[in-house]
């Protein structure tokens, strides 16, 4: 592939410099050709000519190939979390999906995309913190101190399918949400105010 783009360069290379010397004038008067080997440097030059557009159409092709793929990259990156309590004063129930290797917020709709969304809760205020399992995976959910301990009892069963909520009351010694089977990945912050 390398040899049949450097042959392509080198005659497209080639092309435009007999181009430039032909539209320059430098051939001289004296110069005596055979028509049939005029005939002949016009069919390669035309040849080379075409093979050097080729060559750019296809850089050309390869540069847009290549910044699609950058746009999709940045399409592709991880939505940021907003942490503003404000918008977390009338939520009551939250929803997140297991994904294999992070929890992913689903609702309420500031987290919805998240990887490991914080979620931001009111000391002595009532929740409902449902997971779903949508990767077929073994997993569970865990509220959890910063010890890593259970805080009364909030657990769940380890589960392959469906959902479990874990209703309670918000305290401030919350401090993460944790899948126990996947710890060091599916945990997520809890923002006690």
């Amino acid at each position: 592939m390398e040899k049949q783009t450097s042959r392509r360069r080198t005659l497209a290379a080639l092309g435009g410099l007999a181009s430039a010397t032909v539209l320059a004038g430098c051939t001289s008067a004296d110069d005596t050709e055979d028509p049939d080997d005029t005939e002949d440097d016009d069919i390669e030059e035309e040849e080379e000519e075409q093979d050097g557009e080729e060559e750019e159409e296809q850089d050309e092709e390869e540069e847009e190939e290549q910044d699609e793929e950058e746009e999709e990259e940045e399409e592709e990156e991880e939505p940021t979390q907003e942490l503003d309590p404000e918008q977390w004063e009338d939520i009551e129930s939250i929803r997140v999906l297991s994904d294999g290797t992070d929890w992913t917020g689903a609702d309420p709709e500031m987290i919805d995309g998240i990887q490991n969304p914080t979620l931001i809760l009111f000391e002595g205020q009532e929740y409902e913190l449902t997971y779903e399992n949508a990767d077929g995976g073994p997993h569970n959910i865990e509220i959890r101190d910063d010890g890593g301990s259970i805080v009364d009892e909030l657990e769940t069963d380890v589960v392959t399918q469906g959902e479990e909520t874990l209703e309670f009351t918000a305290t401030e010694e919350m401090n993460t949400y944790v899948c126990a089977p996947h710890q060091s990945s599916m945990v997520g912050d809890l923002q006690i105010e």
